[in-house]
This record gives structure tokens, C-alpha cells and sequence, in this order.
């Protein structure tokens, strides 16, 4: 039987994902039911459609399907002095008309300013300044004075 290390090793470098991602859903109906039926959350689960390929190893570990989610456009989020529309992806009610009206609050307030540290995903405490410039006051101060690795 193949493990669920298999799969998630071989994410990025299988040849044809849709067979890959047909195995991960046997193993997992096979694994975790042994019922001889399909549970109703896979059920209709669109399996084909979507370009895999975009998304192995960086948005989403081991799919097994995709769903298809309403997208609203919010905005102009004033950001760095430009303008931009957020596409904005939720089944949540009134979220897209309330990130609306924040954006027209930093938008009529003179805007954001944004500060890119680093490009990456972290699994850590969050620590809340008043200003972007004094969150990278810490981050310098930090790598400054301890290793990266130890961060």
C-alpha cells in the first residue's frame, strides 16, 4: 500500500498529476473508510479542470479535487501610492463589502505602506508595533544580533 509520504514526496515531480491525484484518492477512501463507498465530500469532487501543475508545492498539500468558490472584487486598496482591486475568493457573507470599507478608510486616510521582509510561509508567533517600520526595526535588530537559523 502506498504511504501518504509517497504522495506528498512526489507531488512536484510526478509525470501525470491527475493519476497521481486519482491514487491519493483511492488510498485515502481505501485507508481511512474501507466502506466500499464514496463519502459524500469527495462526491462530486471535481478532480479534472484545474491546472495542478500551478499549484504543487505551494498552495495546497496533496489535493485531491478543487472547488469552484464565488470571487468578488474589492477595492481600490490605496497601497505605496497605487491603486489596486483585490479579487477576493469566500462563501462568507458581506466580507467583500466590509474589506470595501476599510480600503475606502486607508484609502481617504492617505493610504498603506507596505515593507516585504522576506517571501515565505512561517508557523511562529505574530508580534503587533504600531508601524510597519518598527516591525522591521525588530527583524533587522534580530538578524543583527542572532543567527537566522535560530529565528
Amino acid at each position: 500500500m502506498a504511504s501518504w509520504n509517497f504522495f506528498y514526496k512526489n507531488n512536484q515531480k510526478a509525470h501525470d498529476v491527475l493519476k497521481l491525484l486519482f491514487l491519493r484518492r483511492l488510498v485515502f477512501l481505501i485507508r481511512v473508510f474501507d466502506c466500499g463507498f464514496i463519502p459524500p465530500f469527495l462526491d462530486g469532487l471535481p478532480l479534472e479542470g484545474l491546472d495542478y501543475e500551478s499549484i504543487l508545492g505551494q498552495c495546497c498539500e496533496m489535493p485531491v479535487g478543487y472547488v469552484q468558490i464565488p470571487v468578488g472584487i474589492a477595492g481600490p486598496l490605496l497601497l505605496d501610492g497605487k491603486e489596486f482591486s483585490v479579487p477576493m475568493a469566500t462563501t462568507e457573507g458581506c466580507l467583500v463589502a466590509s474589506t470595501n470599507r476599510g480600503f475606502k478608510v486607508i484609502h481617504v486616510s492617505g493610504g498603506a505602506t507596505s515593507v516585504l521582509l522576506e517571501d515565505g510561509m512561517t508557523r511562529a508567533p505574530v508580534v503587533r508595533f504600531a508601524t510597519a517600520r518598527r516591525a522591521a526595526d525588530l527583524k533587522f535588530f534580530l538578524e543583527e544580533h542572532y543567527k537566522k537559523s535560530n529565528l
